[in-house]
């Protein structure tokens, strides 16, 4: 069993270290699961926001709707906490965007992908 795992994890290293592509096709799969993980974190971000939005609103109905006395209090607290969790959401978004501008990484921007020195000079970005 042991020598199978092994066999099929030397069967497998050029796939995950994309040694099978060349220069071009690595960098374009590289780029691809970066765009990937950019568009999961993009949607969490748009989600996130979107749940504490409706907490926000649930807990204005539970306020409303609340007698007074305890139940009126917890409800105060969710607003509170919902609102904080707004804010944190949106100024974590923010920063980032801030700090991607001042370093020049702008949105949809990409890392440069470093070149083999025997590169092929058809390559962009390779010289």
């Amino acid at each position: 069993m042991k020598k199978l795992g092994l066999s099929m994890l030397a069967f497998l290293l050029p796939a995950i270290a994309s040694a099978q592509y060349g220069q071009a096709q690595a960098q374009a799969q590289v780029f691809n699961i970066l765009d990937f993980v950019k568009r999961i974190l993009n949607w969490l971000i748009v989600a996130s926001i979107v749940v504490a939005l409706l907490y926000f609103i649930w807990s204005v109905m539970q306020y409303v709707r609340s007698g007074g006395g305890e139940e009126q209090a917890e409800a105060r607290s969710k607003i509170i906490m919902s609102i904080i969790a707004l804010f944190v959401i949106v100024g974590v978004w923010g920063l980032i965007a801030l700090l991607g501008g001042v370093l020049g990484v702008g949105q949809g921007g990409s890392a440069p992908v470093p070149c083999v020195i025997d590169a092929d000079p058809a390559t962009p970005g390779c010289q």
